[in-house]
């Protein structure tokens, strides 16, 4: 990799940078939220501009599926081979 150097150097910069920003945007969103308390629209002169709407979700629950049926939780996995890239230091 010695002549990707450069790559390198430059995705640990662009890295840190998306970091900042996911900090920054996830303080500015806990502002915005904590002003809007319960409700669910925010305008700005008279106009929406954010929305925090409640939503009902439905999702299964893995742990509860085994423990309650350990056949059919085996039956329905799905097992495939992944990559992951890691960069280091």
């Amino acid at each position: 990799m010695d002549d990707f150097e450069v790559a390198v150097e430059r995705l640990r910069q662009v890295k840190a940078r998306a970091q900042y920003y996911r900090l920054l945007r996830g303080s500015l969103e806990a502002v915005l939220k904590a002003r809007l308390g319960d409700r669910e629209v925010g305008t700005l002169r008279g106009q929406p501009v954010i929305t925090y709407r409640r939503s009902m979700r439905v999702s299964v629950s893995l742990s509860l599926l085994r423990a309650r049926y350990p056949e059919a939780a085996r039956d329905c996995e799905d097992i495939a081979e992944v990559r992951t890239f890691v960069l280091l230091g």
